[in-house]
């Protein structure tokens, strides 16, 4: 759950869809990949804030990375805070493909504050 404040004059359901595509795990129309495109992360790559932060606040119309909550499917349903790093097992693959018909490949949700 990534919480970003939308800056004024922007619509907060434009800044969403923004950030869902920067984030996608797709190639983006620019010929660029999604920060979280499956073939950026291997075995055991961890996640790192700071990458992600960076990625979500160059989405025009973001103002601020507010909160980004995160859980780890079938093993929690507590949402808690994205440390700095996130360690992956050396079997693990972080995914997130967003993709409704499949939630267990990893979601995504974006809650813009403030804009217009």
């Amino acid at each position: 759950i990534i919480t970003v404040c939308a800056a004024n004059g922007w619509l907060a359901s434009d800044v969403e869809a923004g950030v869902l595509a920067r984030l996608a795990d797709a190639k983006l129309p620019n010929g660029t990949t999604g920060f979280f495109y499956a073939d950026a992360f291997t075995l055991g790559t961890p996640l790192y804030r700071s990458a992600l932060d960076a990625a979500i606040q160059s989405v025009p119309g973001v103002n601020d990375v507010l909160d980004i909550d995160y859980r780890r499917r079938r093993a929690t349903d507590i949402f808690q805070p994205l440390p700095d790093v996130l360690p992956l097992g050396s079997g693990e693959i972080l995914r997130i493909e967003n993709d409704s018909d499949y939630p267990e490949r990893g979601t995504l949700r974006v809650i813009p504050e403030g804009g217009r």
